[in-house]
C-alpha cells in the first residue's frame, strides 16, 4: 500500500520525480485560545516556506518554516482584560497525505516543530499565558492542491501551542517551484 502512495501520482510525472521542490504560503493569520469557550483574537498575517522531498507522490515529508504575527482584536473579547496575540517564527519537520487524484487533490498535513517569539493569550482571570522565547508546537492543515503537477495550494493551516493554550491558524494560498 506504501508503494502506491509513494509512486509517481501519474505516469506522465514519472520523469519529474527526481528533484525537490519549495512551497511557499501567504496568508491572513488569527490567534485564538485553545479552549473554544474563551473569547478573543489576533489578526495579522502568516508566511511559511517548506522544502518538499518526493513533490509528485501522494505522500511527502517536509521540511518548512515560516513567520506569523498578529495583534490583538479588541473587538473580539467579552472579558476584561482581554490579549491574544503571536510575533513567532517556526520550523519543523511535517508529513503531507494527498489523495492520489490528477489536477486537483485534498490533503491532511501533520508534524511537529518549534516557535521562537512572543505569545500571549489573557482572557480575564481564566488564562493568562505569556511566553518569550522558544516553545513546541504541532501543525495541521487541510487543503487542495490542483495543477498538472498539484502545484498551486488553497489551505487551513493551524500551530497548536498547547503550553501556553494558543492556537495559531491562516487561510493560505500557496505556489511550489522545482529545485535541483
Amino acid at each position: 500500500m506504501l508503494g502506491f502512495l509513494v509512486r509517481p501520482a501519474a505516469a506522465e510525472d514519472a520523469s519529474a520525480s527526481d528533484g525537490h521542490r519549495v512551497d511557499i504560503f501567504v496568508g491572513l493569520g488569527i490567534s485564538f485560545p485553545s479552549d473554544s469557550t474563551r473569547t478573543g483574537d489576533g489578526k495579522g498575517a502568516f508566511l511559511e516556506g517548506a522544502y518538499v522531498f518526493w513533490p509528485h507522490s501522494a505522500v511527502t515529508p517536509r521540511l518548512y518554516g515560516g513567520l506569523l504575527a498578529t495583534t490583538p482584536d479588541r473587538k473580539t473579547c467579552s472579558a476584561v482584560p482581554c490579549d491574544v496575540e503571536a510575533q513567532i517564527a517556526f520550523a519543523g519537520a511535517k508529513v503531507r497525505v494527498m489523495a492520489p487524484i490528477p489536477w486537483v487533490a485534498p490533503y491532511l498535513e501533520l508534524g511537529l516543530g518549534v516557535s521562537a517569539g512572543h505569545l500571549r493569550t489573557l482572557d480575564g482571570t481564566m488564562i493568562d499565558t505569556k511566553t518569550w522565547g522558544l516553545t513546541w508546537h504541532y501543525p495541521i492543515a487541510l487543503g487542495v492542491a490542483f495543477g498538472v503537477r498539484h502545484q498551486y495550494d488553497v489551505s487551513f493551516s493551524y500551530l497548536f501551542h498547547p503550553e501556553e493554550q494558543q492556537v495559531e491558524g491562516a487561510f493560505a494560498i500557496g505556489f511550489g517551484f522545482a529545485v535541483p
